[in-house]
């Protein structure tokens, strides 16, 4: 019995290796997705955009699985690289001068009359051209506007942060208008939705209203609305503006996860199908005129507990000019096997019917080396392999910064998916991940078989020093 032990613990760790990994066979047919590339022109690298599909079936955190092919089955040398990685705008804010409108002149001009602000020992009131001071007996003290001084900004402007009181747990549509003659408007941003929920650390706040796009306000003032049915008090007005230009963006790469398979009015529960990491969880609610705060929580496998990733304000709001929709929640970025909302605080609900969601990643972008016949092949959907991946300094002699952004364009052809080879989910035990279940299985046998070898050894040492004494 004893002489078999080593050979048996040795068998042990033996299958928990072949258990754990295998060498993986790097061919175009052991993938489970496989995109055609469609080269342009005859330069020797190319670029090529990734689908949301390559997101959708890749089996690695950080796309490690993708891999490149010519037309005999050769792999190819390529790089990975995010376009929007070093595009974002630095901003700059600016405080404005504010100047409240009432209720009765904001009448007059919303009429056809012309808005004038007019200084005196006073101090500074907003006018209809041609008309005192004076406020008539029938009119409004109420403010129903107010006047924003931008003349002397010379950058685009691109949002307003907002110092206001405003009635809590509502949502006020705001409007932003423009204008150089205080008469002809025109519209920046319409109905955006600022908001204030919930205290302390369950609190969820949006006071700054971004504008459809950036533009210059120089020589002109703005104007800001909202609807006559809430209180709004502006105290101080913050203009942002672009001080450095971003260079494009690439829109982020969008795929539905479809209905929740656990919902009941309160919370809703998604199983991800991909593991590739991602940042933003887009929540489309079912039902319009609906807002909610929520928390966001996530796990990476079956059975373990939900944490805390993110919390967020979801809405969708019916207006004649068209629905605001809630932008994507922010989470920590990382791969999750289930993600799950609930309403945070006591009041609110998501509607009685389960609302859709979308993952969005960042886009990603494949450099690669044309070498061979043609086509070129992009595979993914592989669990077993690393990173294949070059840095672009290594791919592209001579490189530098952007050289990339000169290549061809080229394109991906809709994949050819092998059903066999796909992510199957993970099988478990009493909420338990059954792969680590076996592993963690093989470990413990193989600590008592060693502890009893342990134990034997020692009775026999034991045994020999008795017999010699």
């Amino acid at each position: 019995m004893m002489k078999i032990i080593p050979f048996f613990l040795a068998g042990l760790m033996a299958c928990a290796t072949v258990f754990a990994q295998s060498s993986p066979v790097l061919n175009p047919g052991d993938f489970a997705a496989c995109f055609d590339i469609i080269t342009t022109g005859a330069e020797p690298f190319q670029r090529v955009m990734l689908r949301p599909e390559v997101f959708r079936y890749s089996q690695s955190a950080q796309l490690s699985d993708i891999r490149v092919f010519n037309a005999i089955g050769e792999m190819l040398p390529f790089a990975i690289r995010q376009p929007n990685e070093h595009s974002a705008s630095q901003e700059a804010a600016q405080r404005v001068d504010v100047y409240p409108v009432e209720a009765s002149v904001h009448a007059a001009a919303l009429g056809g009359g012309r808005l004038e602000i007019r200084q005196n020992a006073g101090g500074t009131t907003v006018v209809i051209e041609g008309q005192g001071a004076a406020v008539q007996p029938e009119a409004e003290s109420r403010v129903d506007a107010y006047l924003l001084d931008t003349r002397a900004i010379k950058a685009r402007a691109v949002a307003l942060e907002l110092d206001a009181d405003f009635d809590s747990a509502k949502l006020v549509p705001v409007s932003v208008e423009a204008s150089s003659d205080l008469k002809n408007w025109r519209s920046l941003a319409a109905a955006e939705p600022v908001f204030r929920l919930g205290k302390g650390e369950t609190s969820a706040t949006r006071t700054t209203v971004r504008f459809a796009n950036a533009g210059s306000v120089e020589n002109q003032f703005l104007r800001i609305r909202w609807s006559n049915t809430a209180r709004f008090s502006l105290h101080a007005a913050f203009l942002k503006t672009i001080i450095a230009d971003p260079a494009p963006l690439v829109p982020d790469m969008a795929v539905p996860v479809g209905s929740p398979v656990v919902f009941d009015g309160r919370s809703a529960e998604w199983t991800i199908s991909t593991p590739v990491s991602f940042t933003q969880f887009e929540v489309k609610l079912a039902e319009p005129n609906t807002l909610v705060p929520v928390k966001i929580f996530g796990r990476k496998h079956a059975g373990e507990p939900w944490l805390a990733i993110g919390r967020g304000v979801i809405y969708r709001i019916a207006r004649e000019s068209g629905e605001s929709l809630s932008p994507p929640l922010m989470i920590n970025s990382g791969s999750y096997q289930a993600l799950k909302i609930e309403v945070d605080g006591a009041a609110g609900s998501l509607g009685a019917t389960p609302p859709a969601a979308v993952l969005r990643f960042a886009p990603r972008e494949v450099v690669f080396l044309t070498r061979g016949p043609a086509p070129f092949t992009l595979a993914t959907g592989h669990s077993k392999v690393g990173a294949g991946q070059l840095p672009l300094q290594s791919l592209i002699p001579g490189y530098k910064t952007n050289d990339e952004q000169a290549l061809p364009q080229a394109t991906l052809a809709p994949p050819v998916i092998s059903d066999n080879l796909l992510a199957k989910p993970v099988k478990t035990v009493l909420g338990i991940d059954l792969r680590r279940l076996v592993l963690w299985g093989i470990l413990i046998a193989a600590v008592f078989l060693l502890s009893g070898y342990a134990v034997s050894l020692l009775r026999k040492l034991n045994k020999a020093q008795a017999d010699r004494k």
